[in-house]
């Protein structure tokens, strides 16, 4: 009877809030930035976040809209055209120039286009070299994690590039990345776009830092194994697969392991029972790192 009542409530509430101004949300939702302001070629607008947007114009033989698509009919000459957005009774209109035939496509358009020609692998299991400029375009990057697990680090090299880099950690998830492109002429912004990419990391063993982790050689105490650690331990700072990899640990759990001031021992702290413990070993080539797990299990004996 309780989740009746509720059910009832809720949709009084969502009946009450569409017969007030809840719809005309969309457009105090809608900004300049929704709708170009000059084109050369058909583009799209917002369908409307709180209710549906009704596109008018008040020359469709110049701009005709099709529910979020609209039309454009290039002229011989520039001509402006009123686009005009409407949820119920309210409205909210917007100026657009359809530029005359011949004319080069828009700053917005041709940021667009670097937009859509854009791409990422799904799957990242290596580093990738990212645009930072490009025709007139700076491109800069935000990683964003779904979990608490930090999945990938921007890097920037000496040289000023730019790579994204995947962290090999136990429980890697899926993260977001988003682009932003930006065009200035003397430090004025003439736009900014962005378009979000989603990825996960894949394993691959595809990288000469994998390569390094996989034939790590750490030496334990007699009588111990990974599996089994009851005595420190020497970690490896240096490569046999390559003389330029530079190798750095850290533990996850101080109060199980903790690292040597010098780096090249694991000092086991806890004696007591059985225990995981979670190593970072960070292997960095070329101004390029990666972060690996490995896990070992202190054993009291």
């Amino acid at each position: 009877m309780r989740k009746f009542a509720i059910f009832v409530m809720t949709i009084s509430l969502l009946v009450f809030l569409y017969g007030c101004d809840f719809p005309e949300k969309s457009l105090q939702a809608l900004s300049t930035d929704d709708v170009p302001k000059e084109v050369t070629r058909d583009f799209t607008v917002p369908r409307g976040v709180y209710g549906l947007i009704i596109w008018e114009s008040s020359n469709e033989d110049v701009l005709k809209p099709d529910q979020q698509h609209i039309y454009v009919y290039q002229q011989e000459k520039d001509i402006s055209v009123t686009l005009t957005a409407r949820v119920n009774k309210s409205t909210e209109s917007f100026t657009v120039v359809v530029l005359k035939k011949g004319s080069s496509l828009t700053h917005l358009e041709k940021g667009n286009d670097y937009l859509d020609d854009l791409t990422f692998c799904e799957e990242l299991s290596k580093e990738v070299l990212l645009d930072s400029f490009k025709d007139g375009y700076y491109f800069s990057y935000e990683i964003i994690n779904l979990s608490y697990i930090t999945n990938a680090r921007l890097v920037t090299k000496s040289d000023e590039t730019v790579w994204l880099v995947p962290i090999f950690l136990r429980g890697n998830e899926k993260f977001l990345v988003t682009v932003t492109i930006t065009e200035k002429e003397d430090n004025d912004i003439l736009i900014t776009l962005r378009k979000t990419f989603e990825l996960k990391i894949s394993n691959t063993n595809e990288t000469l830092q994998q390569k390094v982790f996989q034939n790590l050689m750490i030496v334990f105490a007699e009588g111990d194994s990974k599996t089994q650690v009851s005595k420190d331990f020497d970690l490896p700072t240096e490569s046999l697969i390559s003389s330029d990899a530079v190798i750095s640990w850290s533990s996850l759990d101080q109060a199980g392991i903790t690292i040597s001031n010098d780096g090249k021992k694991a000092l086991v702290t806890k004696r007591e029972g059985l225990y995981d413990v979670r190593l970072v070993v960070t292997i960095t080539i070329d101004e390029i790192s990666y972060d690996f797990d490995y896990l070992v299990t202190i054993i009291s004996k």
